[in-house]
């Protein structure tokens, strides 16, 4: 509860008469005078200023948003009293967050109820909790404001970004997959596998016609083969110390969920099961490999909340519990992020005893950061050091990648932004592969 500027001005004019007191000693009486008028206006506006339960405040927000995209938020403000309002009105937020079209001033007719919409980004994964909305009010004559802090709890989880899955969804229906760097696969299933007859097309293997629909029809027809089902896919989401930054933007951890997320719709859609297991030092959650669209859902509420640890990871841990758990042969995905000896030679260690059940696939994160000292221009000693020691630690790490493909592992090296599609047409190859 301040004085608002308005009382400010107007105390500045018996606070100038008061300098005349100094030479003129008749004009104290006139100044406390005002004075007492004054005094007695703001304990007369004080009584009007409105109070908490004065004015109720409802959020209307979506229980589940994705991260860093922009949803719509209603605040509906009920006055109770019996006169107007003019409030100035601020909802509370995250400090990873941005709104628009907030703060904003407003009338508030007598006992009525007025909605404000805005809308609301949050940068972060997880749980979000919005506890209060605040408003500032003025008293009736305007001496006085007061910030009114107005429970209204509302909690919103953060998913990773629906909205890319939708316009996966949508490309995928129109065809047009490719925008987003998606490959075809010229024979994306096995020859035995029979799915259905169509008119050939000049890309078409002439071996696949089938000669007698040929005949009846008196056109080319050929056979077409779908993908090997029921097969299963697991993700193991690192969610140590090296997966925390990639630099400007979101972390590794959050490209490598973003991109299991895609491939598991994929995956699903051909009718294959997706698991996850989270895992830093410890194991942190597991759901195991399941078929339909439901698992989906699944696999987003498991890992929406995870966030990289300043731990190292428990590779060792991971794999073994892997190996006690699937028995049926699964393509294993782990994404990582590696800068020393110890953490790559845990992986190739532990990778090792699981090629002969399991497929696995380490798909390598590069740091954008590290790649632009090495390439960049140097201009002085330090920076030629600095350009040296990355360009060092680039050839390092792309030794040891070729040492743990050499031992028969498949390995991605590939920048973060680029993971979705670099590791869904790895996907589709393996598939049309049959390494599975």
């Amino acid at each position: 509860m301040t004085p608002s500027r308005l009382t400010v001005r107007i105390a500045l004019a018996p606070a100038i008469l008061s300098i005349a007191v100094l030479f003129v000693a008749e004009a104290k009486s006139a100044v406390l005078a005002l004075d007492a008028v004054l005094v007695a206006f703001l304990l007369y506006d004080l009584v009007s200023l409105p109070r908490l339960g004065d004015l109720v405040v409802e959020r209307s927000v979506a229980h589940v948003v994705s991260v860093r995209r922009f949803h719509p938020v209603t605040l509906t403000i009920t006055n109770r009293l019996a006169r107007a309002l003019v409030v100035e009105v601020e909802d509370d937020r995250p400090a990873e967050s941005e709104v628009r079209e907030l703060p904003k001033r407003l009338t508030l007719a007598a006992r009525s109820r007025t909605a404000l919409g805005y809308e609301l980004k949050l940068d972060e994964r997880g749980e979000a909790a919005l506890a209060t909305a605040f408003v500032r009010v003025t008293s009736n004559l305007g001496l006085w404001e007061r910030i009114l802090r107005v429970p209204c709890e509302s909690r919103v989880r953060v998913y990773p970004d629906l909205r890319a899955l939708a316009e996966y969804r949508l490309l995928a229906r129109r065809n047009l997959v490719s925008l987003l760097g998606i490959q075809r696969v010229q024979r994306p299933g096995g020859d035995t596998e029979f799915e259905r007859l169509r008119e050939y097309q000049p890309d078409d293997d002439f071996r696949h016609l089938a000669w007698k629909a040929t005949a009846k029809r008196d056109r080319l027809i050929t056979k077409t083969f779908q993908q090997t089902q029921n097969q299963s896919v697991v993700f193991l989401l690192d969610c140590g110390r090296m997966m925390r930054d990639s630099g400007a933007g979101p972390s590794h951890l959050d490209h490598a969920l973003q991109s299991s997320l895609m491939l598991s719709q994929i995956a699903l859609s051909h009718s294959d099961a997706v698991g996850m297991l989270v895992f830093s030092d410890q194991l942190d959650g597991y759901l195991p490999p399941r078929t339909g669209n439901e698992q989906l859902n699944r696999l987003i509420h498991l890992a929406h909340d995870k966030f990289p640890r300043v731990v190292t990871s428990n590779y060792e841990a991971a794999f073994q519990f892997l190996q006690r758990r699937l028995r049926k042969r699964s393509l294993l995905i782990l994404a990582t992020h590696v800068v020393d000896d110890a953490s790559l030679g845990a992986i190739e260690k532990h990778l090792r005893p699981m090629r002969g059940r399991h497929l696995p696939l380490v798909v390598f994160l590069r740091d954008p950061a590290l790649e632009g000292v090495a390439h960049g221009e140097a201009a002085d000693d330090e920076a030629l050091y600095r350009k040296a020691a990355a360009a060092e630690i680039l050839l390092w790490r792309r030794r040891s990648i070729d040492q743990v493909r050499a031992s028969g592992v498949l390995c991605l090296d590939v920048p973060s932004a680029d993971l979705d599609a670099k590791l869904i047409n790895e996907y589709l190859r393996i598939k049309a592969a049959h390494l599975l």
